[in-house]
């Protein structure tokens, strides 16, 4: 799976509606009329107007929170909230009660629905993702060893797209 923790991604335009809730919950008459237009329209258009389009709408972009690789769904930030109806009850100790009400969560969205967006400053567009090796030459106790190493690139500006997990670190 390309897509990782804390990625920015893109949720694809197209028959499954999770995820669109966010836009039909944008303030402001501005942001509803686009994104009412946006899904009027979004069943004529062609797979790359739908693309570019869905670029422009606010609230469509969100940040990956969790990705469940065996199921193959990611859960984004923001989209595809689902409301969770929970009863009381008492979890611990003495007087310990888990407050019951309706707790707003988001859902899992298949991994199929969303597009990476690339990082790249000049880019910053949803794109396909290819992997590229790099050999690397890492110090271990035994003596320098050599080591493969795979690298997102941006099928569209040939940048690399860093793991957010790698430049947290770095």
């Amino acid at each position: 799976m390309k897509i990782v923790k804390g990625d920015i991604v893109y949720l694809r335009s197209g028959r499954d509606r999770a995820g669109l809730s966010r836009l039909r919950k944008a303030t402001g008459l501005e942001k509803r009329e686009q994104a009412e237009q946006f899904r009027t329209q979004v069943e004529t258009m062609p797979m790359t107007e739908q693309i570019e389009r869905a670029n422009t709408v606010e609230g469509v972009r969100g940040r990956v929170l969790r990705v469940l690789p065996r199921e193959g769904k990611v859960v984004v930030e923001g989209l595809n909230k689902v409301t969770k109806h929970q009863k009381p009850r008492a979890t611990g100790g003495a007087g310990m009660v888990q407050q019951g009400g309706r707790i707003e969560m988001e859902a899992p969205i298949p991994v199929s629905r969303v597009m990476l967006v690339c990082p790249h400053p000049n880019c910053n567009k949803p794109t396909r993702v290819g992997m590229r090796e790099v050999i690397e030459t890492r110090t271990t106790l035994s003596g320098p060893k050599q080591v493969k190493r795979r690298i997102r690139v941006c099928k569209q500006c040939g940048a690399d797209i860093d793991r957010p997990t790698d430049v947290a670190q770095a």
